[in-house]
């Protein structure tokens, strides 16, 4: 009887395409599955949802920090000095219409204004998919006290 000789050279061309046709299937499957995550966890905040013109003179800027995140303005100001859960307003002046969600007051010191001098800065967050977004700010030079 005759035996058939494999051939050792087809044999190891044979393993070789089985091994790159794993790595190309798992590859694939790799890229599909980050896509995948990718359009599931979108930033679905709206980069236009709060828009500002900031206003101010010498002692007094208005809508500077305004879609900023919390990390940014306290790496900017500093550590927040007082922070309230809820809206606090300015004085007697009151927002008519506030964001919805989570909505905080923080109050911090640093520079700010159109000469950078030192002053005190009042923030107003509500919070979204990345993190604490300032819709509104008020800075003012010197050392102004918030109640």
């Amino acid at each position: 009887m005759f035996l058939p000789v494999s051939d050792p050279t087809r044999a190891t061309r044979h393993q070789w395409q089985h091994r790159l046709s794993f790595f190309a299937a798992l590859f694939l499957i790799a890229g599909f599955t980050a896509g995948l995550w990718h359009l599931v966890n979108i930033d679905t905040d709206d980069p236009n949802e709060f828009q500002t013109v900031v206003v101010g003179t010498r002692g007094a800027s208005f809508g500077e920090c305004v879609k900023q995140t919390q990390r940014e303005i306290e790496l900017r100001y500093g550590r927040t000095k007082n922070e309230w859960e809820g809206y606090r307003p300015l004085g007697g002046c009151s927002r008519k219409e506030l964001p919805t969600g989570r909505i905080k007051t923080l109050v911090l010191s640093g520079r700010g204004g159109f000469d950078n001098a030192e002053g005190t800065v009042m923030v107003w967050l509500v919070k979204r998919q990345r993190g604490w977004v300032c819709f509104d700010s008020a800075w003012f030079s010197g050392n102004v006290l918030f109640p």
